[in-house]
């Protein structure tokens, strides 16, 4: 299991300024540091990957020139992430039309970065209801791209059940919410319909070496952080998290958990500073790295 955070306000080289009582001993005020080694020294360990926007929606969020190459030579890896959509999508081919251009702004916009193919892009849906269609158009798009398998999805994928005075709840005891379920499932029987016979005569032929696989990093369930004296490391990385999907799903696995929002808050601070991330080794392997 590989642990990360994800920032849309704040680039990952960006100045923060670091409240005294996480100073180290020795430092004086004013200490000023990036985001990056802030997020070190309150986690008492570094990020292994960073997710940021491919694309603006609101002015600071889009991923900066200069913050790849300051990630990779940290060891730090970067998960993808467009956010375009401005409005709730349609049904029917309407929608499928809208979900394939949005899979071809994400892919003109990864271009626009060089990132390299056999990097997985997400698509944030974080609340939209989406219907079968539009996830079809996306997928089909992210599949014929460079890029790896048939994209992934950001958002809620998991029912939320917790008891009262119970600690955050594991993701596996309520994996998958009924609504995401239905629609993830509705698309891949109808996926399986189009495109089933020519998938594997394409890995057969070699005209595609990768499979028709979504991947899906859940916002649920999360804790949102209020509290402004975590001391280092202290309850950062929840202690289980195997990747799930809907039941008889064959394309989809949940392989990316944002389990704690808004962390190291601060006040006077814009939304928080980091949410906190765990993803699964097949996920992190397709992030773009050095």
């Amino acid at each position: 299991m590989r642990w990360g955070v994800d920032s849309s306000w704040y680039q990952v080289n960006q100045v923060v300024t670091v409240p005294e009582r996480f100073y180290r001993p020795g430092e004086q005020r004013p200490v000023r540091e990036p985001l990056f080694d802030y997020v070190t020294r309150r986690a008492g360990r570094s990020p292994e990957f960073w997710g940021r926007y491919l694309n603006d929606n609101h002015p600071p969020s889009r991923l900066r020139p200069d913050e790849p190459e300051y990630l990779f030579t940290r060891g730090c890896r970067l998960l993808l992430v467009y956010n375009g959509i401005r409005r709730q999508p349609s049904p029917g081919r309407r929608g499928r039309r809208e979900g394939e251009k949005a899979a071809r702004n994400a892919i003109r916009l990864a271009r626009g970065y060089h990132v390299p193919q056999g990097v997985r892009i997400y698509l944030d849906l974080e609340g939209w209801f989406v219907q079968p269609e539009f996830l079809e158009g996306w997928w089909d798009v992210m599949y014929d791209s460079p890029y790896a398998g048939a994209g992934g999805i950001y958002g809620r994928g998991a029912e939320v059940r917790r008891r009262r005075r119970s600690p955050m709840p594991d993701l596996r005891r309520r994996p998958y919410s009924r609504g995401w379920a239905q629609r993830v499932l509705t698309a891949e029987d109808r996926v399986a319909e189009r495109r089933w016979p020519g998938l594997l005569t394409d890995l057969v032929t070699g005209r595609h070496s990768k499979p028709y696989s979504v991947f899906i990093w859940t916002n649920t369930p999360r804790q949102v952080d209020k509290r402004s004296d975590t001391p280092p490391g202290a309850e950062i990385i929840p202690p289980s998290f195997g990747g799930v999907g809907p039941v008889g799903s064959l394309l989809t696995d949940t392989v990316i958990w944002q389990y704690r929002f808004s962390a190291f808050w601060e006040r006077g601070r814009h939304g928080g500073t980091v949410d906190l991330d765990v993803a699964l080794e097949l996920a992190y392997q397709e992030m773009w790295g050095a």
